[in-house]
């Protein structure tokens, strides 16, 4: 156990990409200058989504039905670093009993997440014991990350492609690579209902 989290070095945290609504961004912790790529995810008939009814993402929307974003979603969550510790982690889940997750970053930019069920199931013992080790070991290294300008189309469509974990941890919602907040799929779920609704 202890070779396993020494062998958690924050050098070799591996940065998730991020889905905008123009591609997937190649994240870099290094830097933010992005090169972006667009993504081959055009709406074909029969694909998840084609007849949801939600608004499209498309360039030539009007502006009076424009398409609703993440930035909608957001929740400012508090993140947590790779340096920061087993112990200070938990006690940020029992300071907000309400968090499903916590976003961890490495100067900024999304790197992983760390579910409450994953630690109260899973790894609470060892998370205790060795409470003033950093968590980079429990944490997921492949979290959903998401550009703020995503629109809920596109989102829905990320999110179905996703492990289902996912549905419980949520989403990270980033401002041109820099991490801004979370997204919960409860609340992504409650939106698109409200816009069917008003149809």
């Amino acid at each position: 156990m202890n070779s396993m989290l020494e062998s958690c070095r924050p050098d070799s945290t591996p940065v998730p990409p991020i889905f905008s609504g123009h591609g997937v961004i190649p994240a870099s912790r290094n830097n933010i200058s992005f090169r972006k790529r667009r993504m081959m995810t055009q709406q074909q008939p029969g694909t998840p989504g084609a007849e949801t009814g939600i608004p499209a993402c498309t360039d030539s929307a009007p502006a009076t039905s424009s398409p609703v974003t993440a930035a909608k979603l957001m929740h400012a969550v508090p993140p947590a670093s790779l340096d920061t510790s087993n112990e200070k982690v938990l006690e940020m889940f029992s300071q907000h009993p309400e968090l499903q997750a916590i976003p961890v970053v490495d100067g900024g930019v999304p790197v992983g997440i760390i579910g409450r069920h994953a630690i109260a199931e899973r790894f609470a013992p060892l998370f205790r014991l060795y409470g003033e080790k950093a968590h980079t070991c429990f944490m997921d290294t492949a979290p959903v990350v998401v550009e703020q300008d995503i629109c809920l189309q596109e989102l829905c469509r990320t999110l179905a492609a996703a492990d289902l974990r996912h549905l419980t941890n949520g989403f990270i919602i980033t401002d041109r690579g820099q991490y801004i907040g979370m997204g919960t799929v409860h609340d992504l779920v409650y939106e698109i209902a409200q816009l069917l609704a008003g149809r």
